[in-house]
């Protein structure tokens, strides 16, 4: 009866390997712990409005997959000016909800940045999506006055007008922007509808 002796060769191979796996499973749960144990921090901060310290605990991790936790990176991001991965990360939050809130966002930090051009765009494709969102001809109309373009910015918020007939807010603007022509029957006549819809503005005390 012959046994068979194992080749030393073979068995270094095989403990190698064993090695290998425990010491990428020893690296994985460390990492996997320390995220989460960052994640948990942060969510506390976050409550509590400590955008510094969430950015602290989590700006060095990979950026997260869920849609809570994006929210959560994208704000902390905007309120520590990291614009370029605020932006990310509600790019990525738009894509997994199909958030026009996100997109909103996303456009305001192109107009932040100037990139007027995509910011315009990204604002026009939440007014097709959904003409009754307010806040959108708003930062609209504010990019064009930015860029020197009144009557652009007059354009945008008379469309918002006609799709949002009972919003003060785009009549308040209007208003503000055109007082050179307050002898004018077109802004007497925005200033009428602001006093159906606003009694109590500051206008009218």
């Amino acid at each position: 009866m012959f046994f068979k002796i194992k080749s030393p060769k073979k068995n270094l191979w095989l403990w190698l390997v064993l090695v290998f796996f425990v010491g990428f499973g020893l690296i994985f749960g460390a990492l996997y712990y320390r995220n989460t144990i960052s994640w948990r921090k942060a969510e506390d901060y976050y409550k509590t409005g400590q955008y510094q310290k969430v950015v602290e605990q989590i700006g060095n991790l990979s950026m997260p997959q869920d849609a809570r936790r994006l929210e959560i990176y994208g704000r902390s991001m905007m309120a520590v000016r990291e614009l370029d991965k605020a932006y990310q990360a509600y790019e990525k939050l738009n894509k997994i909800a199909n958030s026009l809130d996100s997109k909103l966002i996303m456009a305001n930090i192109k107009s932040e940045k100037g990139d007027f051009e995509q910011a315009e765009k990204l604002y026009l494709e939440i007014i097709d999506k959904n003409p009754q969102y307010v806040q959108t001809y708003l930062n609209l109309a504010s990019l064009y006055r930015i860029k020197g373009d009144q009557v652009k910015a007059n354009e945008i918020l008379l469309k918002g007008v006609k799709n949002n007939l009972d919003s003060p807010s785009l009549y308040e603007y209007l208003l503000s922007i055109n007082e050179d022509k307050s002898k004018t029957a077109e802004y007497k006549d925005w200033l009428e509808k602001l006093k159906k819809l606003d009694p109590n503005n500051r206008r009218f005390q």
